[in-house]
């Protein structure tokens, strides 16, 4: 019983911390937020090349598993603005905007009626992985230098949030202890955490959910 309270008395206390690094950059004119789901496509690739069809098949269903973990994260927990999906092999696709086929809905099925187009620039793109350091308060980071060489890279990974030129504008990690509290307060179907590669999706559509709440009522 007392190792539960001591548990609860550091979710409630740092939890909180996860989105610490985050800016507060948005805005009432986003018209929709497009979530790029990763396919382990050079992982999975690779493997199959070295005919390792045990690891091929566990890559590919904890592909799936995070990709899976992702959308319910986003279908259950952002309502603020439109969603749209799209596989990470279609990035120059999504960057040179040229969205018709590409992007999906939670279900798979390519998206109609789109609330954005080619001229648009109202929108973000978020992904989960790698940031780069990011003061808080800080704007867009536009220095592509930092993007290829960043000595100050957070460790781990979590929600990168880009504007449509794919430029961090801000983004929501956790640190280590709270991988642990998250498997055990979280409800299993929003992460999703490979036992033998990197693969992993913890969630954070909430915390962004929040973030354009907040920026709302500013407003």
């Amino acid at each position: 019983m007392k190792a539960l309270l001591s548990l609860m008395t550091i979710l409630v206390c740092f939890m909180p911390l996860s989105n610490a690094m985050a800016t507060d950059t948005t805005s009432n004119r986003i018209a929709a937020v497009l979530v790029q789901l990763r396919s382990e496509n050079n992982r999975i690739t690779a493997l199959s090349k070295a005919d390792k069809l045990t690891l091929l098949a566990t890559a590919q269903k904890d592909a799936n598993g995070a990709k899976a973990a992702m959308i319910q994260d986003f279908t259950d927990h952002f309502k603020e603005r439109q969603v749209y999906y799209y596989i990470d092999t279609n990035y120059n696709k999504v960057i040179s905007k040229d969205f018709d086929g590409v992007l999906l809905n939670a279900d798979g099925t390519p998206a109609k009626n789109l609330v954005i187009n080619k001229n648009s620039s109202n929108y973000l793109i978020v992904f989960y992985g790698t940031a780069i350091f990011q003061a808080p308060g800080e704007g867009v980071i536009t220095d592509s230098s930092r993007y290829i060489n960043d000595m100050n890279r957070p460790q781990g990974r979590g929600l990168v949030v880009c504007n449509d030129k794919m430029q961090q504008k801000e983004f929501y990690y956790k640190f280590g202890y709270e991988e642990n509290l998250i498997k055990i307060f979280s409800n299993r179907k929003y992460y999703y955490s490979s036992k033998k590669f990197e693969i992993e999706y913890f969630p954070f559509a909430k915390q962004l959910n929040n973030a354009f709440k907040k920026s709302k009522s500013k407003e």
